[in-house]
């Protein structure tokens, strides 16, 4: 039996989740719904410090989309540091794919038809903002049926049922891609994506039957005057198995002032402006009662917990470094470069 199954789907919003989930009819899963909440919202550092339970300043993660590019380590570098890989070193069997969302991650998606951000730009190749004008010009129904297909192919190609796991982390993208576009415009495109992602989980749980189950996210959606950004709430759905283990750690913690303001103070300057006019514009324009929600949930989890509460329940002991983890470096001929390349369209269906 799968003692964890973990599935991510970038910008899968809290307050949009609480909302949908209720309205859905599960069949295998009883959810609940738990604020998860990171200091940095943007996916790169955000999905690296779920990774590695550190925060930026030690991952050095800093890019948006987890590249080797300036000061900014990728996702490569931190390879070492994430729960999965030492889960593996202590012996456990794992299954790992598609993440992060970044082509510069690992392991890589090997078909392109997998997941979204691959079959709506070519990432290696096209600007990171072209897939906006590209789901713009989607029919939605043709959208959400192609996501849901394709992510069911992603966990088909696993071939789940017939390997003995003990972890199993997938990753999804395209409520992101999805809620970029249609957050905070079509409402009943964002309900159906969500539902999309639910169907999903539901028969991702149904195969596996995990003993505990969890699903992250990165960050929410946070309206602006002008536009929406990256908000610090992303949801952590669990089953009861999992509640219950997390409920008597210390993962869950207890509204206070002190958190509080952990939550409302955000380090990118950029975010922390946008974050600023975004609660203007919600005291001036929504009900002073459904503002409150976004800081009065009494429980949450920190994002960089969850590391510590995932190898707790492996029995891995493992020290964490407190010292920012070097950039790997390597003298490479633009032969050698030329090549990387080529091998990185080749994985992700491209050549």
């Amino acid at each position: 039996m799968t003692k964890l199954l973990i599935l991510g789907f970038d910008g899968m919003d809290y307050f949009m989740a609480k909302e949908t989930a209720t309205k859905y009819p599960f069949k295998h899963l009883k959810p609940i719904l738990n604020k998860q909440i990171t200091k940095y919202s943007a996916t790169g550092p955000s999905w690296a410090s779920f990774y590695t339970g550190v925060g930026r300043e030690v991952h050095g993660v800093i890019d948006f989309w987890g590249r080797n590019i300036g000061t900014s380590n990728s996702f490569r570098d931190i390879q070492d540091h994430v729960f999965w890989n030492i889960i593996k070193k202590a012996g456990y069997k794992i299954c790992v794919d598609n993440l992060p969302i970044t082509p510069d991650g690992f392991p890589y998606t090997s078909d392109k038809t997998k997941d979204i951000v691959n079959w709506v730009y070519h990432p290696l190749i096209e600007g990171p903002n072209l897939w906006r004008k590209t789901i713009k010009n989607m029919n939605i129904e043709e959208l959400l049926s192609r996501a849901r297909s394709d992510s069911i192919k992603l966990v088909s190609d696993q071939k789940l049922h017939s390997r003995d796991l003990d972890l199993v982390f997938l990753q999804f993208s395209f409520l992101d891609r999805i809620g970029h576009v249609f957050t905070f415009k079509e409402k009943s495109i964002m309900t159906k994506s969500y539902f999309v992602a639910y169907d999903l989980l539901d028969q991702v749980y149904e195969l596996v039957n995990p003993q505990y189950f969890i699903v992250t996210s990165d960050h929410g959606f946070w309206r602006s005057v002008t536009e929406h950004i990256f908000a610090n709430y992303a949801v952590l759905i669990l089953n009861n198995r999992a509640y219950r283990f997390f409920k008597h750690n210390q993962g869950i913690k207890n509204f206070s002032i002190k958190n509080l303001s952990k939550l409302l103070w955000i380090h990118d300057t950029r975010s922390r402006y946008y974050f600023y006019k975004s609660f203007i514009d919600l005291f001036l324009n929504q009900r002073f009662a459904n503002m409150l929600q976004y800081f009065l949930h009494f429980n949450y989890v920190a994002q960089t917990d969850i590391f510590d509460i995932i190898l707790r329940k492996f029995n891995v002991a493992y020290n964490k470094t407190d010292r920012r983890i070097p950039k790997k470096t390597q003298v490479v001929t633009d032969q050698d470069a030329d090549k990387a390349i080529e091998e990185r369209l080749k994985r992700l269906g491209y050549l």
